[in-house]
């Protein structure tokens, strides 16, 4: 480019460089800040997005474990359940199972179970009111010896240690039949309050088994 003799013209095109070049310059600074400010947004954004992923990751891994625990006390309580609470049989027929029991317990002792009354189930005083589990109680009446009797509470005690006895009555002893005496007790049993929450809890742990299966078939 060819500059003007003229030096006043010159002067003119020296000065509209030099705008264009402080405009250049101040249109970069403005970029760069407006880039610099951009980034300093988004990275505000992903620090914040990093921080909900680590809480929610958190949430859910103790949601898990939570799941863990909560599976591992149904399976507990299922175990118990089958185990000691008295399941009735042909409905809400609780009398043959406790007799099945009984003479469970009778077994090989020279005793004479005489058929056992049920009394019906009451719920059990929680502090907190009802739960889960209700008491079904029996009147067992039989004819033994003392030691026979011993023997035969003792089983049932170390049975089910949540079966209690109470109210033990002893009458007095034939003349005719020095070492045997009627005996009658009070026996009770823990049962469900409601059978359909034993079901609940089944399929529960059904569902919980499904998807252990699942996902180690998926990993």
């Amino acid at each position: 480019m060819k500059l003007p003799t003229d030096p006043k013209e010159r002067n003119q095109i020296f000065v509209l460089i030099g705008l264009v070049v402080v405009g250049v310059c101040v249109g970069i600074f403005f970029g760069f800040k407006s880039l610099n400010d951009a980034k300093a947004t988004l990275r505000e954004e992903i620090e914040e997005i990093e921080t909900t992923l680590r809480k929610a990751d958190g949430k859910i891994k103790r949601m898990a474990i939570d799941k863990v625990d909560n599976d591992a006390a149904v399976k507990e309580i299922l175990e118990i359940s089958d185990k000691y609470v008295l399941i009735p049989k042909l409905g809400k027929n609780y009398q043959l199972p406790s007799r099945e029991i009984l003479e469970g317990c009778a077994k090989d002792l020279d005793l004479k179970i005489e058929p056992v009354r049920g009394m019906g189930q009451a719920p059990i005083p929680y502090p907190s009111g009802k739960g889960a589990f209700d008491v079904y109680s029996a009147r067992v009446s039989l004819n033994c010896g003392m030691h026979e009797l011993i023997r035969f509470l003792h089983r049932i005690e170390t049975s089910n240690p949540y079966a209690s006895v109470t109210g033990i009555t002893i009458t007095e002893r034939r003349a005719q039949d020095k070492d045997r005496a009627q005996v009658n007790f009070q026996l009770q049993w823990p049962i469900w309050a409601d059978a359909a929450e034993r079901e609940k809890l089944v399929e529960q742990l059904k569902e919980a088994s499904g998807s252990v299966t699942a996902g180690g078939a998926d990993s």
